[in-house]
C-alpha cells in the first residue's frame, strides 16, 4: 500500500507526544484509526502473534522498560526524507508502529516516575514561607505554589488568565512583560528585577514581584524559564531566619527592616511602621547593604528570600561544574545582535593562535580532555576555543546556522587583534570550520578536520554507528520533534546520573580509548566537560543535530581552504566511509586515517595532531 511519509512521520510524533502528554492519547488513537481507514488496512487478526516478535529478543516489557532501553528501540523510518511517500506492506506498518508504541510506553512508563517526584517537590515548594511562580519567557505560567495561588487570589494587582499572568494597568503590564523578558535572556544568570504593583497611598495592598532567572531550565524558544517570588505587606507571613540573621551578625532593628522589606514596603513607608525618621531607616538599610555585600536593594531582597549569595554562588557552581571545570578563566566578547560569545584560551599567551571549534558534546572546555594548558604551553601555542551559541555561557541564538556562527568567530578574532589562523574543528566544529573558511577565506590557513563528515544518507553507514547516535540521527532527520523530546529525557537523566549517558556514549570507543574511558578520572573529567557544555540545557543541542542532517549553507565543492582528515578506521557516530565521502567533495584534501582507533581519539592525539600540522 501507498502511504504518504508525511502522515507516517505525524503519526510516529504524536506517538512520543502522547507518551509525554497522557492527555493527547485519544488525538493518538484519532490519528491512527484515520491512518488504518485511509489505506484500506481493515484488519489486526492474525498479526498480534507475529508482531509479538518484532520487539527485540529479550527485551523487557513495556511497563518495566528502561529508558536507556526505550532509547535504544526507537525506530524511526529509514527510508529517505525527501520522498513523498512510500510502499509498505501491512506487515510492514503494523511492525512500524508497535514498535514506536513499545519505545512510547517505556518513555511514558519513566515519565511517570518523573511525575511521582514532581509531586513530591511540588509538596515541598507548597511549604515555602514565600509565594513562587515558575513561568516562560512569554508569561505562561509552568508551576505555582500553594502561597502564591492564595496571594493571587486575595488581591487583584496580579492575575493567571489562560494560564498567564496578567496584570489590569497596561503600563505596569508592559513593565512587568519586558522584565520577564529581561531576565528570560539573561544567560549569566546574575541578574534579577523587582518590580512593585500597587499604589503608594495604599502600602498594605502593595505586591512586590522579584523576577530571578532559572539558570540552565529553557523553554521551547530555548530561554531560561524565570522564578517570580511574590511578597506583599497583607499575605507575606515571612520572617528572616535565625541561620540567616547569625550568618550576617543582624541586629533586631536591621532584622525588622528586612522584614519589611521583602513585604514590599519602601524606606518611607517601613519607616512610618516601625516610627523612626527617614534618616535613620536609610541608616538601618546602609548597614544591611553592607553586612551583606549587596549594593543594590534589589540583590539585598534576592538574598533575603532565597539566602545568603556565597551559599548560592557555591550551589552554583557545584551544579554547574562539579568540581574542577573552571580551572581556567572564560572570557567573553559581544557579537552580533547583542549575544555573548564566550571563550577559553589555553597555552602561551603570545603564542602561534590556533581556534579550536569543538563537538556537539561539550563546548570550548572539551579541548580539557585532550591536554593541559601547559602541554599547549610547550608546544609554543595559544588555542582559543570558543563555545558556540547555547553551549557553555554563549547567549543562544534562535536563529542559528552555519554561516551565522562564522559572522560571531569573525567578530571574536577581530576583538583579539588575529588576523589568520589555523583552524582545528573536531566533528561538528570541522562543519562550522568548514562554514567560517567558506565565508572568510582570508582568516583560514588551514583546516583540520578531526573525525568529521557530513550527514550519513547510506543504510550501510547507520548500522556502522553507535545505537544512541543513530538514533538522534534519524529522529532528528525524520521526526524532529520526537527527537527533541527524547533528547530532553536524556539530559533529565544525565542530571540525575551522568554514568549511564556516560555509559552510552563510551560504548563504542575502542582500543587505547576505551582504556581511556574506563578510568574513573577521566570519567569524571568527561562528565564536566558535559556539564560545562550543557548547562544551559539542549535547546541548541537538538538544534546543531538537525542542522547536521541536512544540506550545509556552503558548498564544499568550492571551499577554497586546505583540508586536512584525521579519522578514525572503527569510528561508530562518522563512519569511515562517510569522512571519505566528504573527503571526495572537496577540492584540495589530506587524509590521514588512524588505524584501531574510534571517534575520541583526538583526547590521546592532540599534541601528535598539532606537531604534525603546524611543523
Amino acid at each position: 500500500m501507498l502511504i504518504s511519509n508525511e502522515k507516517l512521520h505525524d503519526l510516529i510524533e504524536n506517538i512520543y507526544e502522547a507518551a509525554v502528554d497522557p492527555e493527547k492519547w485519544p488525538v493518538l488513537v484519532t490519528a491512527v484509526a484515520n491512518l488504518l481507514e485511509n489505506t484500506n488496512y481493515q484488519d489486526f487478526r492474525g498479526y498480534s502473534q507475529h508482531h509479538q516478535n518484532t520487539f527485540l529478543p529479550g527485551s523487557e516489557a513495556p511497563e518495566t522498560i528502561s529508558l536507556q532501553s526505550a532509547l535504544l528501540q526507537v525506530c524511526p523510518l529509514s527510508s529517505d526524507s525527501e520522498e513523498a511517500s512510500g510502499q509498505y506492506s501491512q506487515t510492514e506498518l503494523d511492525a512500524i508502529l508497535l514498535r514506536h508504541f513499545k519505545s512510547a510506553l517505556g518513555i511514558a512508563q519513566k515519565l511517570n516516575v518523573r511525575e511521582s517526584y514532581r509531586a513530591i517537590m511540588t509538596s515541598v515548594l507548597d511549604q515555602l514561607p514565600v509565594g513562587l511562580l515558575i513561568l516562560n519567557s512569554k508569561g505562561s505560567v509552568l508551576e505555582s505554589n500553594f502561597l502564591a495561588k492564595k496571594m493571587l487570589e486575595n488581591q487583584g494587582l496580579l492575575k493567571i488568565e489562560d494560564g498567564i499572568i496578567n496584570v489590569k494597568d497596561r503600563e505596569l503590564k508592559a513593565r512587568l512583560f519586558k522584565a520577564i523578558q529581561a531576565v528570560a535572556l539573561d544567560f549569566s544568570g546574575k541578574h534579577n528585577q523587582v518590580l512593585m504593583l500597587g499604589e503608594a497611598a495604599r502600602p498594605l495592598e502593595k505586591l512586590m514581584v522579584l523576577l530571578s532567572t532559572i539558570y540552565g531550565q529553557q523553554d521551547e524558544s530555548g530561554n531560561q524559564l524565570v522564578a517570580a517570588f511574590l511578597s506583599s505587606p497583607k499575605n507575606q507571613p515571612v520572617s528572616i531566619p535565625d541561620s540567616l540573621t547569625q550568618y550576617y551578625g543582624l541586629t533586631k532593628k536591621e532584622v525588622e527592616v528586612a522584614c519589611l522589606l521583602i513585604r514590599g514596603f519602601s524606606v518611607k513607608e517601613l519607616a512610618n511602621e516601625m516610627h523612626v525618621t527617614e534618616h535613620t531607616a536609610r541608616s538601618h538599610l546602609k548597614s544591611l547593604l553592607s553586612k551583606t555585600k549587596t549594593q543594590r536593594q534589589t540583590e539585598l531582597v534576592r538574598i533575603l528570600l532565597t539566602g545568603p549569595r556565597p551559599i548560592i554562588e557555591q550551589a552554583q557552581q557545584v551544579a554547574l561544574y562539579r568540581g574542577s571545570i573552571q580551572n581556567q578563566e572564560v572570557k567573553q566578547v559581544t557579537v552580533k545582535d547583542g549575544r555573548t560569545l564566550s571563550y577559553s584560551e589555553y597555552g602561551k599567551p603570545m603564542g602561534k593562535p590556533i581556534l579550536y571549534l569543538h563537538s556537539i558534546l561539550g563546548g570550548g572546555k572539551e579541548l580539557e580532555l585532550m591536554a593541559t594548558s601547559d602541554e599547549i604551553s610547550e608546544l609554543g601555542y595559544r588555542i582559543i576555543a570558543p563555545d558556540r551559541p547555547g553551549y557553555g555561557r554563549s547567549s543562544v541564538d534562535k536563529n542559528g546556522s552555519l554561516s551565522a556562527f562564522a559572522e560571531d568567530l569573525n567578530v571574536l578574532l577581530e576583538h583579539l587583534k588575529i588576523t589568520q589562523l589555523p583552524v582545528l574543528g573536531f566533528s561538528m566544529g570541522a562543519l562550522y570550520g568548514g562554514s567560517f573558511a567558506n565565508a572568510y577565506p582570508n582568516r583560514v590557513q588551514k583546516l583540520i578536520a578531526v573525525s568529521a563528515g557530513l550527514a550519513s544518507t547510506e543504510k550501510s553507514e547507520f548500522q556502522q554507528m553507535n545505537p544512541l547516535w543513530r538514533v538522534s540521527m534519524l529522529l532528528a532527520r525524520d521526526v524532529p520533534k520526537a527527537f527533541r523530546l527524547i533528547a530532553n529525557l536524556m539530559y533529565t537523566t544525565f542530571r540525575k546520573n551522568p554514568h549511564k549517558v556516560y555509559s552510552l556514549i563510551s560504548s563504542s570507543v575502542v582500543g587505547e580509548e576505551k582504556t581511556r574511558f574506563l578510568d574513573s578520572k577521566f570519567e569524571k573529567e568527561f562528565c564536566n566537560v558535559l556539564n560545562y557544555g550543557w548547562q544551559q540545557g539542549l535547546y541548541s543541542v537538538c538544534r546543531e543535530v538537525e542542522r547536521l542532517v541536512g544540506k550545509p549553507d556552503f558548498e564544499p565543492g568550492s571551499l577554497p581552504t586546505h583540508v586536512v582528515f584525521w579519522h578514525g578506521n572503527k569510528d561508530m557516530h562518522v563512519p569511515l566511509s562517510v569522512a571519505r565521502r566528504l573527503e571526495k567533495q572537496l577540492p584540495s584534501t589530506e587524509f590521514r586515517e588512524g588505524l584501531n582507533s574510534s571517534h575520541f581519539f583526538i583526547c590521546l592525539k592532540l599534541k601528535e595532531i598539532l606537531c604534525v600540522e603546524m611543523s
